[in-house]
């Protein structure tokens, strides 16, 4: 384990086996890259001005509460990295680059009144909310599954393309114009949990409840219309 209690500045920072590399104040780097499956861990309040690339390793990276990234975070290669977030942050540049170069994992466990936000683009091919916190999405995301193991909350204020399964009684929350391009789930084994929230125009494509009920799907706004391509499964509409 290697500790930086000082700032650093760096043209390139390489984690090269699997320790892990503890950052306790904010540090400026071009690139931080992987080429082990290794940990970046950013203390309270450390952000990282950083490119972050796993380089096709199954690296992670953790932010602890109030530890920012600003910088792009690829996977070089597919499904590969992951990036859990304990608390408050943000990421402000893209994760993943594309399909085929898309983060393994994406682990959203602040507690209630934190948040992860992530600015920009987002590939992954897992996406755990597992606690009473939110993940707002800024942009469009492709996620293959985006699961609600706690009473989170997932606020999409750009199109998720990728399925929505709630294995707890989580809220995700859909912006006017925001879409999802796949099915929502309740996957808990009983009728009643999750709520699906259209605060405008918005289309799911996909079937919704189709294991067991959703909880609620409160409607959208005046002369706004939400789409359901599928079938419904809901206690309430």
């Amino acid at each position: 384990t290697s500790t930086f209690q000082s700032v650093v500045y760096a043209i390139a920072f390489n984690i090269t086996g699997t320790g892990q590399a503890t950052f306790n104040v904010a540090s400026t780097i071009t690139t931080t890259t992987f080429s082990g499956a290794g940990t970046l861990a950013l203390a309270a309040g450390a952000d990282l001005t950083s490119n972050i690339d796993f380089n096709n390793r199954n690296g992670t990276v953790q932010l602890a509460d109030t530890a920012d990234i600003t910088g792009n975070i690829t996977a070089g290669g597919n499904n590969k990295g992951t990036l859990t977030v304990n608390g408050t942050s943000t990421i402000s540049g893209t994760v993943g680059a594309a399909a085929g170069d898309d983060l393994d994992t994406i682990t959203v466990a602040g507690a209630a009144g934190k948040k992860a936000t992530f600015s920009s683009a987002v590939f992954a091919n897992a996406l755990n909310i597992t606690s009473t916190g939110e993940a707002q999405f800024d942009a469009a995301a492709t996620i293959a599954t985006a699961t609600l193991s706690g009473a989170g909350l997932l606020d999409l204020n750009g199109t998720l393309t990728g399925a929505v399964a709630f294995g707890a009684d989580g809220t995700v929350e859909l912006a006017d114009n925001a879409n999802i391009t796949s099915t929502v789930n309740n996957t808990t084994g009983a009728d009643g949990a999750g709520t699906l929230t259209a605060e405008g125009t918005s289309t799911i494509t996909g079937n919704v409840g189709a294991s067991n009920r959703l909880k609620s799907i409160p409607g959208g706004a005046a002369g706004e219309k939400v789409t359901f391509s599928g079938t419904v499964g809901s206690n309430a509409l």
